[in-house]
């Protein structure tokens, strides 16, 4: 067991010109699945600390003096980071035998719908082949190519959508057993109401399980062709071009809303953690540098049953002043804005 990890990955938090959004937010959320602390130098780009401040458990990393108000107002508003848990909606598996024994297209699919999550604001985790005992915590579980699994883990997959939940899965998932030997057909072929994988397909097919809901993709198409020879590094994380229709396929499997909504540019992240009667909305713009401010971000957040909201209040290391939020409370779901976000912005709400 460890407890630190050290990040080089050189996925410095950036927005490309080509408009890719490059971020170390997958490692962040492995060291979170695994209650690990990421350690990562964070001074290479402005973003990168408010990206640890947002997405790593309680550590800012190496960051440079550039970056000094950063850690003034991690160090001043500490409270709400520490033994702060995140909420996330989706897990998205990686198998360790899917990864391990396939790393090209299995690699590619993860990751890219990973992107999507990310870009399209999706509360996630990252889980592994252990965390499927436990799915308690989510609403839709997503394999993305996942096509090495264990009889045991389509079981535990099986029951997970019956009793309610949703499933989204892409490609050749479940098409092979944990040793990589091919089944005649899907392992989940009843959940997916499709036999063999199929090319000509393009539109997901949508089918009722037990009490939940599942999707099968056929295909997540790259923008960025890859090499097969090239590992899945950043340059190829660009959206894929169906994005919208993976967005659209995990809220459909969830059969509700999910815990945030936010209405903001493809190129800002966001977290959702909470403490004891409170909640935070973590808001990182990673376009820092081409689009330093960006204004009135909607935002729709789920409050808990038996939970009433008593103040929501705006916190920035770019202004001294926290500022007192309007709000308006519908269906069970706290309705405000954030005014303006230049690099990160906490959001505190406060509950009775």
């Amino acid at each position: 067991h460890t407890d630190v990890f050290v990040c080089e990955d050189g996925n410095d938090a950036k927005v490309t010109e080509d408009g890719r959004l490059v971020s170390n937010i997958r490692s962040y959320k492995i060291g979170r699945t695994l209650d690990n602390v990421v350690f990562n130098g964070t001074g290479s780009t402005p973003v990168m600390v408010p990206e640890a401040m947002a997405f790593n458990n309680i550590c800012i990393g190496r960051p440079g003096r550039a970056q000094k108000k950063y850690i003034k107002f991690f160090h001043k508003n500490f409270e709400h980071y520490r033994d702060a848990d995140n909420i996330a909606d989706v897990a998205i598996l990686r198998s360790f035998p899917s990864m391990a024994y396939n790393s090209f297209t299995t690699h590619q699919s993860t990751i890219l719908f990973e992107q999507v999550l990310i870009q399209a604001k999706i509360p996630f985790d990252i889980i592994f082949d252990d965390n499927l005992k436990d799915l308690s915590k989510y609403s839709v579980l997503v394999l993305a190519n996942q096509e090495s699994l264990s009889d045991g883990n389509l079981d535990l997959i099986r029951n997970f959508v019956k009793q309610g939940s949703g499933l989204v899965a892409t490609e050749s998932s479940s098409l092979y057993n944990e040793w990589r030997r091919r089944r005649p057909n899907f392992g989940l072929k009843d959940l997916f109401n499709v036999e063999k994988p199929d090319a000509s397909k393009s539109r997901p097919v949508k089918n009722q399980f037990g009490s939940g809901r599942v999707v099968y993709i056929p295909a997540i198409i790259s923008s960025i062709k890859r090499p097969s020879t090239a590992p899945m590094r950043n340059r190829y994380w660009k959206l894929p071009l169906n994005w919208k229709e993976l967005v659209e396929s995990v809220k459909w499997a969830a059969g509700k809303e999910l815990s945030i909504e936010v209405n903001a540019p493809l190129t800002i992240a966001v977290e959702l953690t909470e403490q004891k009667n409170k909640l935070m909305v973590h808001l990182v713009n990673f376009d820092l540098i081409r689009n330093p401010s960006v204004t009135n971000i909607e935002i729709s957040l789920k409050i808990k049953n038996g939970k009433k909201v008593n103040q929501i209040t705006a916190l920035s290391p770019d202004d001294e002043n926290a500022q007192s939020l309007k709000y308006n409370i519908r269906n069970g779901r706290a309705l405000f804005k954030v005014p303006r976000l230049k690099a990160y912005e906490l959001v505190v709400i406060k509950l009775d």
